[in-house]
């Protein structure tokens, strides 16, 4: 089973490695990793809690879960969103979700986008190393927000949603 908390320690070792000029291919890893390491986190989080705490039914189900469906659901959990001057809402984006899953949430979404520029827009896009590691510390913060929104109400119905996109909160 992957170990998030080790994808987190590879992304700072790869964010200073080059400690005179960083490489963009090690800040790059670093970015990808720290969103994998968040990606896995809330995966086997989510699975713990849904299976239960059996390893063997943990790993079974991880591959239930998608990047899109997951980005999905973090969406709803955000709050409204702004298209042009019109906003949208959904039921889910007038609930009281706390302000630590909504944090998970944001970040989320934040790691899954600049993953996406550094895996897959090698020419426009330059990471620093203080962005970097702004990434990698935004990743961490997970971890601790995750586990400050134990209580949360909400967060029972966000598990629900990582594993199932925002399919189920389409009104028909």
């Amino acid at each position: 089973m992957i170990l998030p908390e080790a994808l987190l320690t590879l992304a700072k070792e790869l964010a200073n490695l080059d400690p005179r000029k960083p490489r963009q291919a090690s800040l790059r890893r670093a970015v990808s990793t720290a969103y994998y390491a968040v990606f896995h986190y809330l995966v086997q989080q989510t699975a713990r809690t849904l299976v239960g705490p059996s390893r063997e039914m943990v790993e079974a189900s991880t591959r239930w879960f998608s990047h899109g469906g997951m980005a999905d659901a973090c969406n709803l959990f955000t709050g409204p969103k702004v298209h042009g001057e019109m906003a949208t809402t959904t039921s889910l984006e007038r609930i009281p979700v706390g302000p630590q899953l909504q944090d998970v949430a944001r970040a989320f979404r934040a790691l899954q986008q600049a993953r996406h520029e550094a895996d897959y827009d090698m020419s426009s896009k330059r990471f620093t190393r203080q962005r970097t590691q702004q990434l990698i510390e935004q990743a961490e913060q997970v971890f601790t927000d995750w586990g400050n929104a134990a209580a949360d109400p909400w967060r029972p119905m966000f598990m629900l949603f990582l594993l199932t996109g925002d399919d189920v909160a389409v009104t028909r």
